[in-house]
């Protein structure tokens, strides 16, 4: 079966709640321990004028806990989802910090 509109955007919520309200309880509850991620906003900042490259359309984090690592050390910030486009197994968000 194919995502629905509605859990698409339930997805993109969770995402939105794990920047914006981070708590460890939320991400072990939401993410999978196997979870990937690719956000090439991330890979540009990450290469931004430094000599650690990181392609685009890479994976950013490989695991639920190189997340939690990752984001235990950022502070919470305003996440705005602007839109949210899917397809049967994928969701796409394009977001800001506000």
């Amino acid at each position: 079966s194919c995502l629905t509109d509605s859990h698409a955007q339930r997805i993109a919520d969770n995402f939105s709640h794990l920047f914006s309200d981070f708590s460890e309880e939320f991400a072990n509850s939401t993410l999978t321990e196997d979870i990937t991620d690719q956000t090439d906003s991330v890979g540009w900042l990450i290469s931004n004028g430094t000599d650690c490259p990181h392609p685009l359309g890479s994976v950013t984090l490989s695991s639920r806990r190189e997340f939690l690592d990752a984001q235990a050390t950022q502070p919470n910030l305003p996440f705005i989802i602007e839109n949210v486009w899917h397809d049967c197994t994928n969701v796409f968000t394009r977001w800001k910090f506000d």
